[in-house]
């Protein structure tokens, strides 16, 4: 298993204005058995119904793992 650290932030018109949320979660996949497509549906998922259709101005997904001089 690998666990991965997902982040999104979005961005919708308000007002004249912008409004922009981040949410950030960490999956545990089975190796071979995730697409970064299907974290990113996932996370999609997790956003409050009002923000649904919000344009994606920033999203990652990578391993949550730190390394220490190149090794893990």
């Amino acid at each position: 298993m690998t666990e991965y650290f997902v982040i999104i932030t979005i961005q919708r018109p308000s007002n004249g204005s912008t409004q922009q949320l981040t949410r950030s979660i960490t999956l545990k996949v089975q190796e071979g058995q995730a697409t970064r497509s299907e974290l990113f549906q996932h996370i999609l998922g997790t956003l409050p119904q009002d923000w649904k259709g919000a344009n994606v101005v920033f999203f990652s997904a990578e391993p949550n793992l730190l390394t220490r001089g190149g090794r893990s």
